[in-house]
């Protein structure tokens, strides 16, 4: 066995010429016969001998492994070839299920793979739990493996157990261009969805794998076809203006009319995160800049949450509807004013927003701003007109929010409302700001961003 191990081809010849070949099955402490030990380590010649002595080819070890696994799992090729022509099992497998095709294609050993299939080897066999070496070569990353086994038959749609995903979904959410090409060559089913209905196009999209989802398009991919939380891939694809512009010139009309469960739009979801350049895409594409979702939020109010003046801008310059409110009469100042954003508040007041629009609470974006404690936005709401004496029908006013924050921030509000005009705080009012406690100005704080979720 230390001849075999070590490729020692004469000291092998010299101890079956002398009679070992009586012992020639004998196994080590592993199980292993000399036979699986030579094929392990590509010992050609040794290989052949034992051949010739009589070794039993499909003897296996403690592990279930027999010699034509243990060459195949190496890529020693010419091992390979000697031990099919001598009648080892293709198919045999340990108790997991795993064969000798397999465990060449896990290692990415092209040429062992080529052999095996030359000898007839399944290409469709299956490990316990389902899975192929298609689908390990996918993922993997291994290409040309998977091209070799496409090739030959191997069910290029075939599905893991676990999520069900094929191949071609496997290789998109890597991003795997050569994979991807391979598997549609051999007529892998574009549109095959894994659990919870994810396509590969989306996952590439999402991923931002361009190259991907230029292919899975030029197959045919579906771009509307929504996974089961109600998205497609344009809107998985909002953070990657390449993926955007592919997917809206495949289908535009379906790509721009999906949504989410909310009904918020790509356009709405891009805005929130400010990338101007797929905004501007989506617009270009033809995108209804003033959709709403089914709270009534619309593509401004998304951008007012965030600081990109450039999507804000690009929005109100395709003519989004400044002062559109939504169901809770919400308006994109009110928004950016509760998020104390000076970059969307400033942008929307150029724009002739209504300053003193008020909500179904009766909140002012004077308000809202000393409630944030956002002291330039409050003194650019000022300077627009806003009423520093407004009260809503609750009781509550800019400077009660003011001093309700109980910090050195809210006093330097109440000297700014005090500037510009506001009253001095009633008994009743002040009482009502000792009872407004740090957890309630939290949540108000996120009541009016937390309407978009």
């Amino acid at each position: 066995m230390v001849a075999c191990r070590d490729g020692a081809a004469d000291a092998v010849a010299a101890h079956l010429a002398a009679g070992a070949d009586a012992a020639i099955d004998a196994k080590n402490a592993k199980g292993s016969t000399s036979l699986i030990i030579a094929s392990a380590g590509g010992h050609a010649a040794c290989v052949a001998l034992l051949l010739a002595g009589k070794a039993t080819v499909d003897a296996t070890n403690a592990g279930g492994l027999t010699a034509l696994m243990a060459a195949s799992a190496g890529g020693h090729t010419s091992t390979v070839i000697a031990l099919t022509a001598a009648g080892a099992n293709t198919e045999a497998a340990t108790a997991t299920g795993v064969t000798s095709i397999i465990l060449a294609a896990q290692r990415a050993q092209a040429e062992s793979v080529g052999a095996l299939l030359e000898a007839r080897a399944d290409a469709n066999a299956r490990t316990a739990d389902g899975n192929t070496s298609l689908l390990f070569a996918c993922s993997l990353g291994h290409a040309a493996v998977a091209s070799m086994l496409a090739r030959a038959g191997a069910d290029a749609n075939a599905r893991t157990c676990a999520d069900r995903s094929s191949g071609l979904v496997l290789a998109s959410a890597k991003g795997d261009t050569a994979m991807v090409n391979a598997l549609l060559a051999a007529r892998a089913d574009v549109d095959l969805a894994r659990k919870h209905g994810i396509t590969a196009l989306m996952l590439a999209a999402r991923g931002g794998h361009s190259e991907v989802v230029q292919s899975l398009c030029k197959a045919g991919a579906q771009c509307s076809l929504k996974n089961d939380e109600g998205l497609n891939a344009l809107l998985l694809a909002t953070d990657e203006a390449t993926v955007v512009q592919m997917l809206t010139a495949v289908d535009v009309s379906a790509a721009l009319a999906a949504s989410d469960e909310d009904g918020s739009t790509a356009l709405m979801l891009a805005s929130g995160r400010g990338d101007a350049s797929i905004v501007s895409r989506l617009i270009d594409a033809g995108a209804c800049v003033d959709d709403a979702n089914s709270k009534g939020w619309t593509a401004l109010m998304f951008a007012c949450q965030g600081y990109s003046a450039e999507t804000i801008d690009v929005l109100l310059r395709a003519g989004a509807a400044v002062d559109a409110a939504s169901s809770e009469g919400v308006t994109s100042l009110l928004i950016a004013s509760a998020c104390g954003n000076l970059t969307a508040a400033t942008a929307l007041l150029r724009a002739s927003a209504q300053v003193e629009h008020a909500d179904s609470d009766g909140r002012r974006s004077l308000m809202l701003a000393a409630r944030a404690g956002s002291k330039e936005c409050a003194a650019l709401l000022c300077e627009a007109g806003a009423s520093v004496d407004a009260m809503a029908p609750d009781g509550w006013r800019a400077a009660v929010f003011a001093e309700a924050r109980g910090d050195e921030v809210g006093r330097e509000l109440l000297e700014l409302l005090k500037a510009a005009g506001a009253a001095g705080l009633s008994e009743t009012e002040s009482a009502l700001a000792a009872g407004f406690s740090e957890e309630e100005a939290e949540r108000a704080l996120k009541a009016v961003a937390d309407q978009a979720r």
